[in-house]
Protein backbone atom coordinates (compact mmCIF):
# COMPACT_ATOMS: atom_id res chain seq x y z
CA UNK A 1 0.00 0.00 0.00
CA UNK A 2 1.82 3.09 -1.23
CA UNK A 3 1.55 6.14 0.80
CA UNK A 4 2.40 9.49 1.05
CA UNK A 5 2.83 12.76 2.66
CA UNK A 6 1.82 16.47 1.67
CA UNK A 7 3.60 18.96 2.52
CA UNK A 8 2.40 22.61 1.83
CA UNK A 9 4.95 25.11 0.45
CA UNK A 10 4.01 29.20 1.36
CA UNK A 11 6.61 31.52 -0.74
CA UNK A 12 6.37 35.31 -0.47
CA UNK A 13 6.91 36.50 -4.01
CA UNK A 14 7.00 40.29 -3.15
CA UNK A 15 10.25 39.89 -1.14
CA UNK A 16 11.73 37.77 -4.10
CA UNK A 17 11.38 40.93 -6.07
CA UNK A 18 13.92 43.10 -6.37
CA UNK A 19 12.83 47.23 -7.02
CA UNK A 20 12.35 47.51 -10.04
CA UNK A 21 11.88 44.05 -11.35
CA UNK A 22 8.67 42.72 -12.43
CA UNK A 23 7.01 39.52 -12.56
CA UNK A 24 8.54 38.54 -16.18
CA UNK A 25 11.62 38.09 -13.96
CA UNK A 26 10.73 36.27 -11.19
CA UNK A 27 8.29 33.51 -12.68
CA UNK A 28 10.61 32.19 -15.60
CA UNK A 29 13.57 31.87 -12.28
CA UNK A 30 10.79 29.95 -10.25
CA UNK A 31 9.86 27.80 -13.31
CA UNK A 32 13.24 26.84 -14.28
CA UNK A 33 14.23 26.04 -10.85
CA UNK A 34 11.47 23.98 -10.60
CA UNK A 35 12.00 21.80 -13.42
CA UNK A 36 9.20 22.51 -15.42
CA UNK A 37 8.89 23.94 -18.89
CA UNK A 38 9.31 27.61 -19.74
CA UNK A 39 6.56 29.54 -20.85
CA UNK A 40 6.84 31.93 -23.46
CA UNK A 41 5.73 35.00 -21.61
CA UNK A 42 5.33 34.67 -17.71
CA UNK A 43 3.01 36.32 -15.95
CA UNK A 44 1.21 36.57 -12.23
CA UNK A 45 -2.08 36.28 -10.80
CA UNK A 46 -3.81 35.14 -8.36
CA UNK A 47 -6.31 35.86 -5.33
CA UNK A 48 -6.13 35.45 -1.52
CA UNK A 49 -5.94 32.16 0.03
CA UNK A 50 -9.50 32.93 1.75
CA UNK A 51 -11.40 35.73 1.06
CA UNK A 52 -13.16 37.48 -2.21
CA UNK A 53 -11.30 36.70 -5.64
CA UNK A 54 -9.37 40.29 -6.61
CA UNK A 55 -7.39 41.23 -9.83
CA UNK A 56 -4.66 41.75 -7.64
CA UNK A 57 -1.12 40.57 -8.49
CA UNK A 58 0.06 37.66 -6.19
CA UNK A 59 2.10 38.63 -3.24
CA UNK A 60 1.70 34.94 -1.71
CA UNK A 61 2.13 31.49 -3.40
CA UNK A 62 1.30 28.37 -1.59
CA UNK A 63 1.26 24.76 -3.19
CA UNK A 64 0.27 21.66 -1.80
CA UNK A 65 2.60 18.70 -3.07
CA UNK A 66 1.09 15.13 -2.53
CA UNK A 67 4.26 13.01 -2.41
CA UNK A 68 3.75 9.28 -2.17
CA UNK A 69 6.65 6.82 -1.28
CA UNK A 70 7.38 3.38 -0.72
CA UNK A 71 8.99 1.59 2.42
CA UNK A 72 12.17 1.46 1.07
CA UNK A 73 12.29 5.38 0.61
CA UNK A 74 11.01 6.20 3.92
CA UNK A 75 9.74 9.42 5.43
CA UNK A 76 12.79 11.33 5.96
CA UNK A 77 14.10 10.89 2.56
CA UNK A 78 11.30 11.90 0.70
CA UNK A 79 11.01 15.05 2.86
CA UNK A 80 14.41 15.43 1.71
CA UNK A 81 13.65 15.81 -1.78
CA UNK A 82 11.04 18.22 -1.51
CA UNK A 83 13.53 20.34 1.12
CA UNK A 84 16.11 19.58 -1.82
CA UNK A 85 13.66 21.03 -4.54
CA UNK A 86 12.93 24.27 -2.43
CA UNK A 87 16.89 24.81 -1.92
CA UNK A 88 17.26 25.18 -5.79
CA UNK A 89 14.55 27.35 -5.88
CA UNK A 90 16.46 29.97 -3.63
CA UNK A 91 19.77 29.62 -5.25
CA UNK A 92 18.04 30.51 -8.16
CA UNK A 93 15.78 33.15 -7.02
CA UNK A 94 17.60 34.13 -3.55
CA UNK A 95 15.31 36.29 -2.38
CA UNK A 96 12.36 33.61 -2.40
CA UNK A 97 11.20 33.19 1.47
CA UNK A 98 9.10 29.77 2.06
CA UNK A 99 8.47 27.77 5.00
CA UNK A 100 7.70 23.97 4.77
CA UNK A 101 4.79 22.19 6.59
CA UNK A 102 3.55 18.49 6.76
CA UNK A 103 -0.52 18.61 6.37
CA UNK A 104 -0.54 14.55 7.04
CA UNK A 105 2.38 11.98 6.99
CA UNK A 106 1.31 8.28 6.37
CA UNK A 107 3.60 5.40 6.23
CA UNK A 108 3.24 2.64 4.06
CA UNK A 109 2.48 -0.27 4.98
CA UNK A 110 3.34 -3.94 3.67
CA UNK A 111 1.22 -7.52 4.45
CA UNK A 112 3.68 -10.19 5.49
CA UNK A 113 5.17 -12.30 2.43
CA UNK A 114 3.99 -15.53 4.58
CA UNK A 115 0.47 -14.24 4.99
CA UNK A 116 -2.25 -17.07 4.94
CA UNK A 117 -4.35 -14.35 3.25
CA UNK A 118 -2.25 -13.90 0.78
CA UNK A 119 -1.36 -17.83 0.53
CA UNK A 120 -4.98 -18.65 0.22
CA UNK A 121 -5.90 -16.27 -2.62
CA UNK A 122 -3.01 -17.01 -4.38
CA UNK A 123 -4.44 -20.73 -4.42
CA UNK A 124 -7.55 -19.15 -5.59
CA UNK A 125 -5.92 -16.95 -8.33
CA UNK A 126 -4.26 -20.54 -9.20
CA UNK A 127 -7.39 -22.44 -9.38
CA UNK A 128 -9.76 -19.93 -11.17
CA UNK A 129 -7.02 -18.62 -13.88
CA UNK A 130 -5.08 -21.57 -13.84
CA UNK A 131 -1.95 -19.81 -13.88
CA UNK A 132 0.03 -18.06 -10.89
CA UNK A 133 -0.66 -14.65 -9.29
CA UNK A 134 1.05 -11.77 -9.45
CA UNK A 135 2.44 -9.14 -6.15
CA UNK A 136 2.71 -6.00 -7.08
CA UNK A 137 3.08 -2.57 -4.49
CA UNK A 138 0.05 -0.48 -5.37
CA UNK A 139 0.95 2.98 -5.92
CA UNK A 140 -2.75 4.01 -4.62
CA UNK A 141 -3.73 4.54 -1.33
CA UNK A 142 -6.66 2.14 1.00
CA UNK A 143 -7.96 1.38 4.36
CA UNK A 144 -5.03 -1.21 4.32
CA UNK A 145 -2.94 1.02 6.96
CA UNK A 146 -5.74 1.52 8.85
CA UNK A 147 -6.66 -2.44 9.35
CA UNK A 148 -3.24 -2.78 10.52
CA UNK A 149 -2.22 -0.08 12.32
CA UNK A 150 -5.42 0.82 13.93
CA UNK A 151 -7.37 -2.74 13.94
CA UNK A 152 -4.24 -4.71 14.30
CA UNK A 153 -4.69 -6.69 11.56
CA UNK A 154 -1.73 -7.49 9.49
CA UNK A 155 -3.37 -9.93 7.16
CA UNK A 156 -5.23 -7.33 4.36
CA UNK A 157 -4.62 -7.18 0.67
CA UNK A 158 -6.06 -5.49 -2.13
CA UNK A 159 -7.50 -7.42 -4.35
CA UNK A 160 -10.18 -7.47 -6.62
CA UNK A 161 -10.91 -7.27 -10.85
CA UNK A 162 -9.64 -5.22 -13.60
CA UNK A 163 -6.24 -3.63 -14.74
CA UNK A 164 -4.30 -1.34 -12.06
CA UNK A 165 -2.92 1.06 -15.19
CA UNK A 166 -6.95 2.09 -16.14
CA UNK A 167 -8.13 2.75 -12.46
CA UNK A 168 -9.20 6.33 -12.51
CA UNK A 169 -8.22 6.51 -16.33
CA UNK A 170 -10.88 8.99 -18.30
CA UNK A 171 -11.76 5.16 -19.88
CA UNK A 172 -11.87 2.89 -16.93
CA UNK A 173 -13.97 -0.22 -17.56
CA UNK A 174 -13.60 -3.40 -16.08
CA UNK A 175 -14.32 -6.90 -18.01
CA UNK A 176 -17.50 -8.95 -16.71
CA UNK A 177 -15.20 -12.12 -16.84
CA UNK A 178 -12.80 -10.34 -14.49
CA UNK A 179 -15.91 -9.73 -12.00
CA UNK A 180 -16.49 -12.98 -12.27
CA UNK A 181 -13.33 -14.62 -11.90
CA UNK A 182 -12.24 -12.61 -8.97
CA UNK A 183 -15.44 -13.31 -6.88
CA UNK A 184 -14.78 -16.95 -7.62
CA UNK A 185 -11.25 -16.08 -6.04
CA UNK A 186 -12.96 -14.87 -3.27
CA UNK A 187 -15.23 -17.09 -2.68
CA UNK A 188 -12.41 -20.14 -2.57
CA UNK A 189 -9.79 -17.88 -0.26
CA UNK A 190 -12.81 -17.34 2.29
CA UNK A 191 -13.50 -21.23 2.08
CA UNK A 192 -9.69 -22.22 2.14
CA UNK A 193 -9.07 -19.87 5.21
CA UNK A 194 -12.08 -21.53 7.31
CA UNK A 195 -11.04 -25.19 6.61
CA UNK A 196 -14.26 -25.13 4.65
CA UNK A 197 -12.16 -25.90 1.25
CA UNK A 198 -11.58 -29.71 0.39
Amino acid sequence: DGEHETVVVVADVERAREPGSSEDRLVPAAVGALGLRQPRRASVGGQPVDGIQTPCVADVCRAVFDRRFLIEEGFEATKREVEELLARVRTRVPRVAYSLHDLMVVHPTRTPDDSPVIAAIERGVARVLGRPATRVASPGTYDHKHVARIAGVPHCVAYGPGELEQAHQPDEYCRTDDLVNSTKVLALAILDLTGALQ
